[in-house]
C-alpha cells in the first residue's frame, strides 16, 4: 500500500487503514464512517473489517486509538504517545480524504475489487460512447472477494451470491459517481457548485428500472444535492438543448425570492456541458414527458 510502511503485512497496513477511518469520521456527534460502511457500532466494524482482510478486531481498534489524538472526535486515544513513523505515514497519506473518497478506497482494499475497479475504468478510458461503457461494464465480474477469505461465508451459497451482488452494486455506484464527478469538473452542472460533499451523481434514467443503463455515463448528471432530487421528483429537467425545464407543479411555488433564486434563475438556462459522454437525448426527452 505504502512504501514507508516498510515491513508490515498487507493485512496490517488495511487493519491500520480501517483504524485511521473510524478515527476519523466518527465523533460524537456523527457516527458517519460506520454507517457509509454498513456498520451499526464499533465493535461491529472492529470485527467485520478485521475479518475481511483475516486481521484482529484488537488491532483495528489499537490503531483507531492511536489516530484519535490527531483528530477532533471527542476521545483522547493515545495522547501521550509519540506517533509511529508507519502511523505518520499512513496518515500523511490518507488523513485529508473526505468520507466518500476514503470510504471507497476501503471498499476496494477491504472487498477485493481492485481488479473490479480497474476492469470498470478500463471500460470507461476504451469506449467512445456511454452505451459502450455500459456493454462493456455488465460483463466485468467480481472474482474472490475478500471478503470469503475466512471462509465463514461460502460464495456458492446463497448468502455468498447475495453477498457478490450487493458487493459489485455498491463499488459500481461509488464508480460511477466518481465517472459522473469527474467529467463533470466536480462542478453541479445547473450551478457550477463546486463543493465535492455536496455533489451527486443523478441517473436520468433509473438504476433499478433502467439495468441497461446502470453504468453509462451518458445516463448521469452531476447535480447537486437540491437539484438532484428535483430531477428525481421530476419537478425540473432538461431539453433536447440540455435546458432546463420547470414542472407546473414547481412553478407554483416561484412566488418568493429563495424559489426564484434556485429554481427561475435557472429556467431555460444551458446545463454545464461534461467534458464527455454527453447526456444522452432520448433518456432526457423520456425523463422530459414526466415532469408533474
Amino acid at each position: 500500500m505504502l512504501a514507508a510502511l516498510g515491513k508490515m503485512t498487507d493485512a496490517n497496513q488495511k487493519e491500520m487503514l480501517a483504524g485511521l477511518f473510524l478515527s476519523k469520521f466518527n465523533t460524537k456527534e456523527s457516527k458517519a464512517g460506520l454507517k457509509r460502511l454498513g456498520y451499526a457500532t464499533f465493535q461491529d466494524a472492529y470485527k467485520g473489517l478485521a475479518e475481511l482482510v483475516g486481521g484482529n478486531p484488537l488491532s483495528v481498534r489499537n490503531y483507531r486509538d492511536e489516530f484519535d489524538p490527531a483528530f477532533p472526535n471527542g476521545r483522547t486515544g493515545y495522547n501521550m504517545r509519540k506517533m509511529h513513523p508507519t502511523r505518520q505515514a499512513m496518515l500523511d497519506a490518507y488523513g485529508a480524504m473526505d468520507l466518500e473518497t476514503m470510504a471507497e478506497l476501503l471498499e476496494e482494499q477491504f472487498l477485493g475489487t481492485e481488479k473490479f475497479v480497474s476492469a470498470l475504468d478500463k471500460a470507461l478510458e476504451t469506449s467512445s460512447t456511454g452505451k459502450e461503457v455500459a456493454k462493456k461494464a455488465e460483463k466485468v465480474s467480481i472474482s474472490d472477494p475478500a471478503h470469503f477469505i475466512s471462509g465463514s461465508i461460502n460464495p456458492e451459497s446463497a448468502v455468498g451470491k447475495e453477498r457478490m451482488v450487493q458487493t459489485k452494486t455498491r463499488v459500481s455506484q461509488s464508480r460511477f459517481r466518481k465517472w459522473i464527478l469527474a467529467i463533470y469538473g466536480g462542478k453541479c452542472c445547473v450551478t457550477g457548485l463546486a463543493v465535492r460533499q455536496l455533489l451527486q451523481a443523478s441517473h436520468i434514467s433509473d438504476w433499478s428500472a433502467d439495468p441497461a443503463n446502470r453504468m453509462n455515463p451518458s445516463n448521469g448528471l452531476c447535480l447537486s444535492a437540491t437539484y438532484h432530487v428535483a430531477f428525481d421528483k421530476h419537478l425540473i429537467a432538461f431539453d433536447e438543448n440540455y435546458k432546463m425545464v420547470l414542472s407546473k407543479s414547481i412553478k407554483e411555488f416561484c412566488t418568493n425570492e429563495i424559489h426564484k433564486r434556485y429554481f427561475e434563475a435557472y429556467e431555460g438556462k444551458s446545463m454545464h456541458m461534461p467534458t464527455k459522454f454527453p447526456p444522452d437525448k432520448m433518456l432526457l426527452a423520456k425523463h422530459l414527458e414526466c415532469l408533474v
